[in-house]
């Protein structure tokens, strides 16, 4: 699973999304972090919680 994989993943499997603070405790920067949302791949919400961008009915992220 690549690290773009595994922050999708993370951000996805928590309904109410997730914090930055949890996210940088996880190990991913907001280099990463941006780099999705600029991508649609996530959305930042105003309380700040960021949560996964679902767009596509099927499943995007393959389980290896």
């Amino acid at each position: 699973m690549t690290r773009t994989e595994q922050l999708l993943q993370r951000v996805r499997s928590h309904v109410a999304g997730e914090t930055r603070e949890s996210l940088h405790r996880a190990g991913f920067h907001d280099r990463e972090i941006d780099r999705q949302i600029r991508f649609g791949h996530l959305r930042e919400a105003r309380d700040g919680r960021i949560r996964y961008v679902h767009r596509d009915p099927t499943d995007e992220l393959e389980t290896r």
